[in-house]
C-alpha cells in the first residue's frame, strides 16, 4: 500500500473519530441518565417498568404513569404508590415547557374542581352535603391545552417528583 494512502487513510479515521466522540458522548450520558432515574425509582418504591421519563423542567421531572389510561382518582393513586405527584403548574410558562415534551395524548393533571355552594338569596354557606354526579377535573395535551372532563373518563397519567 502507498505510503501516501495509507496516511489519508490514517487522517480519515481520526477525523471520523472527532466527528462521532459527541454523539458516543451523548450516548453514554443517556445511557447513565436512564439508569440514574431507574434508581431513582426503585429507591422510591416504583416500579421501572411503569414509569415513563418525559422530560424536565425547573427540578421537576415529569413522567407518564403506566402505558394504560385511567380515570382520574386511579391516575392520583399511580403518581402516590411511585413516590411522585399528580402534575401541577405554578405557571403558563410551566405548562408551556411541560406541553413540549407530551406526547399526543391527554394527560390527567393534579387540577380538580371542588366548589363551594352559596345560597343566591343571602350568599351564606350552604352547610348540608351536597351530592355531585361527576366532578371536574383538569386533563393537559401536547398543545399546551388545559380543559376540564368528568373525573371519571380515562386519560394518561402524568405524574412529577
Amino acid at each position: 500500500m502507498n505510503y501516501f494512502v495509507q496516511v489519508e487513510k490514517q487522517k480519515l479515521v481520526v477525523k471520523m473519530w472527532w466527528q462521532l466522540q459527541p454523539l458516543l458522548l451523548l450516548g453514554v450520558v443517556s445511557f447513565c441518565a436512564t439508569e440514574d432515574l431507574a434508581l431513582d425509582s426503585v429507591a422510591q418504591g416504583g416500579s421501572i417498568k411503569a414509569q415513563n421519563y418525559l422530560g424536565a423542567w425547573e427540578g421537576k421531572r415529569y413522567y407518564r404513569a403506566e402505558d394504560t389510561q385511567a380515570t382520574w382518582s386511579e391516575s392520583l393513586t399511580r403518581c402516590s404508590s411511585q413516590g411522585m405527584v399528580l402534575a401541577d403548574f405554578g405557571s403558563t410558562s410551566e405548562v408551556a415547557a411541560v406541553a413540549g415534551i407530551l406526547d399526543n395524548f391527554w394527560y390527567w393533571t393534579a387540577g380538580k374542581l371542588i366548589p363551594t355552594f352559596k345560597w343566591e338569596t343571602t350568599q351564606g354557606a350552604v352547610n348540608v352535603p351536597v351530592i355531585e354526579d361527576d366532578s371536574l377535573c383538569v386533563l393537559i395535551n401536547s398543545a399546551g391545552f388545559l380543559h376540564d372532563a368528568p373525573c371519571s373518563g380515562l386519560a394518561y397519567t402524568l405524574c412529577h417528583t
